[in-house]
């Protein structure tokens, strides 16, 4: 689990074979359309386990580079990213609304990038 109990109990040698692993369907399996899935873990496990974000960003970019109609939230990802780690917030927004476009399957991930695009365009109307 990704609680707070959850990031002290896990293993991280497990998680750099996961990453391995994962490492491996991509490299051996190119064509495969497992991917995207296995770049979207690996981006899951840079950005909450290691604290890795240029890492998970590139991740996160891969999977719709390797099938642009994912079903993946690569982009909400992103955002959150840009938005809580990179303080860009043009970046954000403009991820929150190719989430919005793209992902709209997870409503939560819908309510929270709208009212995260209202906040942010606040905050650059005022600077």
């Amino acid at each position: 689990g990704r609680g707070s109990l959850g990031l002290w109990l896990v293993d991280r040698k497990k998680l750099r074979l996961a990453v391995d692993k994962f490492n491996e369907l991509i490299t051996q399996y190119p064509d495969s359309d497992k991917i995207d899935d296995a770049a979207f873990q690996i981006g899951e496990i840079y950005r909450h386990y290691f604290k890795d974000y240029y890492r998970a960003l590139l991740y996160y970019q891969r999977v719709w580079q390797w099938d642009p109609q994912t079903p993946l939230p690569a982009r909400f990802a992103v955002a959150r990213i840009y938005d809580e780690y990179f303080h860009n917030r043009p970046k954000a927004i403009e991820y929150y609304e190719k989430a919005l476009n793209l992902e709209s399957d997870y409503p939560q991930n819908v309510v929270y990038a709208t009212n995260r695009i209202k906040k942010l365009n606040a905050e650059l109307a005022r600077e």
